[in-house]
């Protein structure tokens, strides 16, 4: 953390990490995004119009009578029609959150929306001859006989290859298998085996080839037949294209096949899935899931090395024919993508939070804190997506796990950075009691030390820092972590020497008023060059991009990892100021700074709650929150 201690000032934080890995530097990478949001909009009938401009009192005796009038109206629905007649938002939208079985492809499931095909409802699969219709179906089958399911394969055509069906994974020992002769035995099996409600998938191939007998009509390759029935009785219409050959060397040994979503009741349409077939083997599922993995940082690439379960693997070929070696390790990668996956949309959401900007700090020197769960508790009910505990305290990280919708900055006390620097056995021993044991946390850093300086007394710590740093990395790195979890320090301003103006970062000013640190003043207060200033954060911000630019990391991303004003302990500490600085600052830190407009900042806010046990008084301040879980003014992060 940073005390910056002008004359007029003293109570300003901020502290920064450098978010960059080593050698290398960072960008945060965008994620794909499938999210969508379903609006509801009520229309009122003439009837009801007539009400909906009453200037009357509401008469509480009509009311209840509206109500006894509307039982009585459903349940007579009930009575003559079954319960199914009966009116219910609640049950409509729950069947739109059906229960799912997984096509055996990520991407697929992804473009569905719902993570795989709905259960109960009729999927249409259609699209070219030879194009990976029963390749899909066989996967279907697949994935419904992994969770336990009893599945059936009407096989109208008499055209069902054991062989292919084995070498995908089904199951044929447990799978009903049946050749229909005429289009009613085909719909009678149909219906007894749906009415039994013990079958968990029924594939019929194809309905167009026996339909086509019974109307006795030609019809081109991609049209459904039976009319409309189909098309419309489909929640889920999926139309198949190839797209080209794939060879290895002159010899074709698969097909790349598109995959549309045409129609979709559960979630958008449209959304195209291109996926790769391996000639009597089904979907190329291990290199869809390693291509996923490295883009979504489950799996370390760097360069051609591809790093999987401690095994550095030199091309993806290899990387390819262990995962077909090891069905533990696909299945992992398979587990690991899924868990990441948004229930609600199929979306890989590794980094949950990234247009949140603002975080908290959380300090647990007092004796008057509230337990972790409560704390986490806390932050959920005010919308605070990321968090700073200091240490990495088993209590909070164990609080944390299964919260991935809070991402975590975890730090390495100063007193371990030495026997980490020179031991990477300690770094890997840290890495697996502080990281690896709270799998389900959703860690976004690690930060090697907190302020440590040759200017502070942290002289015989600081030559050590980068060591660590590349220690720790080495071990997130083993463990597949090293894309996902980001390696830095946190700095005190004081390293930069003084840093006004911004440019300089070689000069203090003696100076600073109030309205200038608190985000309140309506006009420039500070010139540099070409840049204004009017507020002290964006100059602290830009002193730290000018001096990293001095250096060659002018792309360097810059993390604010401690900011904030006391509400009591000295001149101009009061609640009101405190919440000036920290209202102000979430709605700067979207804009960006003068010398970076636009880029949005991470910033935490010091500190989530009040610490009596620190020292002096001024310090028992800083929190937003009282121990009591209070907030001592409203705040909206």
């Amino acid at each position: 953390m940073v005390s910056f201690a002008p004359k007029s000032i003293k109570y300003v934080r901020f502290n920064a990490i450098s978010a960059f890995r080593l050698s290398s530097i960072l960008s945060t990478e965008l994620q794909n995004a499938f999210g969508w949001t379903r609006k509801q909009t009520t229309y009122a009938s003439s009837t009801v119009e007539e009400c909906a401009y009453d200037d009357h009192i509401p008469d509480d005796s009509k009311v209840t009578e509206k109500d006894t009038a509307l039982r009585l109206a459903l349940s007579k629905l009930s009575g003559e029609f079954g319960k199914e007649s009966m009116l219910s938002l609640q049950r409509f939208f729950g069947a739109r959150r059906a229960p799912v079985i997984s096509t055996g492809s990520i991407r697929l499931d992804q473009a569905l929306g719902t993570g795989g095909l709905p259960k109960g409802r009729m999927v249409e699969i259609y699209g070219q001859e030879a194009s990976g219709k029963t390749t899909l179906a066989l996967h279907v089958i697949k994935e419904a006989q992994k969770l336990g399911g009893y599945c059936a394969y009407l096989d109208v055509e008499n055209a069902l290859d054991p062989s292919l069906a084995e070498s995908i994974g089904v199951n044929t020992d447990n799978l009903l298998i049946s050749q229909p002769d005429s289009a009613e035995n085909l719909l009678s099996v149909v219906d007894t085996l749906t009415k039994s409600g013990s079958v968990s998938v029924i594939v019929v191939d194809s309905v167009r080839k026996k339909l086509k007998l019974v109307e006795g009509s030609v019809r081109a390759d991609e049209v459904t037949c039976g009319g409309n029935a189909l098309k419309f009785y489909a929640a889920i219409r999926l139309r198949i294209s190839r797209m080209a050959l794939l060879k290895t060397e002159d010899k074709a040994t698969g097909l790349g096949i598109c995959v549309q979503v045409v129609k979709n009741k559960l979630a958008p349409s449209m959304a195209k899935a291109e996926l790769s077939i391996k000639f009597g083997k089904g979907f190329c599922c291990e290199s869809e899931a390693l291509d996923l993995a490295c883009e979504h940082g489950v799996i370390v690439k760097e360069g051609n090395n591809y790093f999987i379960k401690g095994k550095i693997l030199e091309s993806k070929e290899e990387a390819l024919r262990f995962l077909a070696a090891n069905d533990g390790a696909l299945d992992d990668i398979i587990r690991t993508l899924s868990n990441c996956s948004n229930a609600s949309n199929g979306n890989i959401d590794l980094l949950l939070t990234r247009n949140a900007h603002t975080g908290a700090c959380y300090g647990t020197l007092g004796d008057n804190l509230p337990p972790a769960t409560e704390v986490i508790a806390l932050l959920n009910k005010n919308n605070i997506k990321r968090i700073r505990p200091y240490n990495p305290n088993p209590s909070v990280l164990q609080a944390l796990k299964g919260q991935r919708k809070i991402s975590v900055i975890v730090g390495v006390q100063n007193e371990d950075i030495i026997a980490i620097a020179n031991d990477l056995t300690v770094a890997k021993s840290w890495v697996q009691n502080n990281v690896i044991k709270y799998g389900n946390v959703n860690f976004r850093y690690i930060a090697v030390g907190n302020e440590i300086s040759p200017l502070n007394g942290g002289s015989s710590i600081a030559p050590n820092v980068p060591s660590a740093m590349r220690n720790i990395y080495k071990a997130i790195f083993v463990v597949g972590l090293g894309r996902k979890v980001k390696i830095s320090t946190a700095l005190s301003m004081e390293i930069l020497g003084n840093s006004y103006p911004p440019s300089s970062s070689i000069s203090n000013p003696n100076d600073i008023r109030l309205d200038y640190a608190l985000f309140t003043s309506r006009s420039t207060v500070v010139r540099d060059g070409q840049y204004h200033y009017q507020n002290l954060f964006d100059a602290m911000v830009d002193a730290v991009y000018a001096a990293l630019e001095k250096v060659g990391g002018a792309d360097v991303e810059v993390v604010v990892s401690e900011t904030g004003w006391p509400s009591a302990g000295g001149t101009a500490t009061t609640i009101d100021s405190a919440k000036t600085y920290n209202s102000n600052l979430i709605k700067n830190v979207h804009k960006g700074t003068p010398r970076k407009p636009g880029k949005p900042i991470e910033a935490y806010i010091f500190d989530l709650i009040d610490e009596n046990q620190k020292s002096p008084e001024l310090e028992k301040h800083w929190g937003v929150f009282l121990p009591n879980k209070q907030p001592k003014y409203p705040l909206k992060f």
